[in-house]
């Protein structure tokens, strides 16, 4: 069985992880990414906020991916500990 249409998609996303983490940005671009992804995740978009940021992270010089998904990450894990309780 051929394993490559898994394969494949598994070592790209794992490349453009090893270059989001390799990128060398100031503090002050890395914490705007951050306050940009933050609040565009709490905007009541239903979820259109995602593309949004993964444009930003393509157009713009000073956008952090990792930053970015820290922000997405964030937002989630707080609205589901909001709603358990």
């Amino acid at each position: 069985m051929d394993s490559s249409w898994v394969t494949r998609p598994v070592l790209r996303v794992r490349s453009a992880f090893r270059v989001a983490f390799t990128e060398d940005h100031p503090p002050q671009w890395i914490a705007s990414s951050f306050a940009l992804g933050i609040f565009v995740t709490a905007l009541p978009t239903l979820g259109a906020g995602l593309p949004v940021l993964a444009w930003a992270s393509q157009r713009f010089v000073w956008a952090n991916k990792v930053a970015f998904v820290a922000a997405v990450a964030y937002r989630t894990a707080h609205a589901v500990r909001r709603n358990r309780s």
